[in-house]
């Protein structure tokens, strides 16, 4: 059976990507943020029909049950593994146990490992990396070099990445050192250059001038619990809220949806998990877009209050 791969755009996803592919053997890699999952599930559907591709492997996803059951109707086989408590309902559907220890990479590796595959020291080394990044394990003595991974992972590609990584980490020689070096500078500058708001209750607002720190944000101001983190498409120029939360008593993924469907008309989507989310406005009008969300920064992470 032919299989594709549809997975998160960030490091974690790719390694998940790179150890499948030892035994899938994907014949396309779909990745993407949340803010487009929808329209990359109908991509691969597409995909998969014009190829008469029948099997699917999806990767580091908090699905809802109904995008869960959409790809489960077009794929004769769909591998789904996770990490996220918010694709709960989803394991239950297909009557396994949820994993939320480990990484979806370091899931990955421990399915192909079951399926008579063995793991290199190198394996391991990218494994333990991405694992310590992708939990937040800021003690962990391979976070800072799953940080690194982070940062070329955004300062390639998606398939550079995986062409670099097929057997394993096998580190970074000088000029990718020499390029880290100077990226953990240009965040600061950027920090620097971008409006920061300190809304109260331990929340925190940034437009940020330009893109490159929004998953660096949380570590460059860690005196925060909650992040609203405001910046603009790299295409279509329209805003986009990053809301990230360290907080366990609310779901970050559940509030997004509800705000969507009370503001259905100004959003193009949104979506998430218990921990980080994003909304995709239609306007390209950071005001206009602050003053939409203006009233969550008070309420949202309040846990007395409803989704609803």
């Amino acid at each position: 059976m032919k299989y594709i791969s549809l997975t998160n755009f960030d490091a974690d996803g790719a390694v998940s990507a790179i150890m499948l592919d030892r035994h899938y053997n994907f014949e396309k890699v779909f990745a993407c943020g949340y803010g487009k999952l929808d329209s990359n599930i109908r991509k691969a559907i597409q995909y998969a029909k014009d190829k008469d591709i029948k099997g699917i492997c999806v990767t580091d996803w908090s699905l809802t049950l109904k995008q869960y059951m959409l790809i489960e109707s077009n794929f004769d086989d769909v591998v789904m593994i996770d990490h996220h408590e918010t694709s709960q309902p989803v394991y239950d559907h297909i009557g396994q146990t949820l994993d939320i220890k480990l990484c979806a990479a370091a899931q990955c590796a421990r399915h192909i490992v079951k399926l008579g595959h063995e793991l290199t020291a190198m394996d391991k080394k990218l494994l333990s990396a991405t694992n310590a990044y992708d939990n937040w394990k800021t003690e962990h003595k391979d976070f800072m070099l799953g940080r690194q991974l982070t940062e070329l992972f955004f300062h390639i590609n998606l398939w550079e990445f995986i062409e670099r990584f097929p057997d394993g980490f096998d580190g970074f020689d000088i000029m990718e050192e020499h390029f880290l070096e100077n990226a953990f500078q240009e965040k600061q500058d950027t920090l620097d250059r971008s409006v920061v708001e300190d809304v109260g209750g331990g929340v925190v607002a940034i437009v940020l001038a330009d893109n490159n720190i929004i998953n660096d944000t949380t570590l460059m101001l860690p005196q925060y619990q909650s992040y609203f983190i405001f910046y603009r498409d790299w295409n279509k120029g329209n805003v986009i809220v990053s809301v990230r939360t360290k907080r366990d008593d609310v779901n970050v993924g559940g509030r997004l949806q509800a705000f969507e469907a009370r503001y259905k008309d100004e959003v193009d989507n949104s979506g998430g998990h218990a921990k980080a989310g994003a909304i995709h406005f239609v306007t390209d009008d950071m005001d206009h877009a602050i003053d939409l969300i203006e009233y969550m920064m008070e309420g949202f992470f309040d846990p007395e209050v409803t989704d609803e």
